[in-house]
């Protein structure tokens, strides 16, 4: 097996939207964000040891899976030189689907991988599926285990290259949807609103996520997640700006 950095992510509020909106203007979405991460792997090319490094993507239905594999069985430092651009392309993916009022949910997931063609299986991938719709809010998350591997990649990053990574992603006590709460690391796309040129947009940034989250019906079911979710931007807004 090889170790690998895997992103399994779903697109919320989708259910439906041919009803709301162009199918095409949908699809518009999802080839600007093939297009992104065409251009990752591009970047993912020129970070140290990358001939040691296969980026992919697959994307079917609403659900968007990306890797980042280590090839070299001696790349002992892969997750703390490569979680910077991982980091960096899930939050530029969120922000891309978010400037189309779509927000996303999902998990970041770090542990080995046998891929074989389109298929994928091993410990990364059972962490991954684990966690993926687990968190009783929107956004991003690291797993138990990435989040503990992140703490060391910060602090690594920091000692040795004197680089912050940490701007990307943010811990927060996370709801979780067994009504346990636990700190996990958060691709940290509240500051999209946040870093907003007040001249731009005058409107308070927290007033700007409401009226994200009021374009669609909120069912019964998902109102502790929306809740929850304004939670986490006041904490970042609070501690982070």
């Amino acid at each position: 097996m090889q170790q690998c950095l895997i992103s399994i992510v779903d697109i919320l509020g989708t259910k439906g939207i041919w009803t709301e909106q162009s199918v095409d203007k949908y699809f518009e979405v999802i080839e600007n964000v093939k297009n992104q991460l065409e251009s990752a792997k591009k970047y993912f090319n020129t970070l140290p040891n990358s001939q040691f490094i296969e980026f992919d993507f697959a994307t079917f239905s609403d659900t968007l899976i990306i890797t980042l594999t280590n090839k070299g069985e001696k790349y002992n430092y892969f997750f703390d030189e490569t979680i910077e651009g991982f980091s960096r392309l899930n939050l530029g993916i969120f922000q891309s689907y978010l400037a189309d009022y779509f927000f996303l949910r999902g998990c970041i997931s770090f542990g080995d991988i046998e891929k074989r063609g389109n298929h994928f299986i091993g410990p990364a991938i059972d962490d991954a599926a684990e966690y993926c719709d687990s968190q009783e809010m929107i956004g991003i998350c690291f797993t138990p285990k990435a989040s503990l591997a992140m703490k060391y990649a910060i602090d690594w990053n920091f000692k040795f290259n004197n680089t912050k990574i940490d701007k990307y992603v943010i811990e927060y006590l996370t709801p979780l949807k067994n009504k346990n709460q636990t700190y996990l690391f958060q691709i940290n796309w509240i500051n999209h609103f946040l870093e907003q040129p007040k001249e731009n947009n005058p409107i308070e940034p927290l007033n700007q996520l409401t009226r994200f989250l009021s374009r669609r019906n909120i069912p019964t079911i998902a109102l502790t997640k929306f809740s929850n979710t304004i939670d986490f931007f006041k904490f970042v807004e609070k501690n982070y700006s």
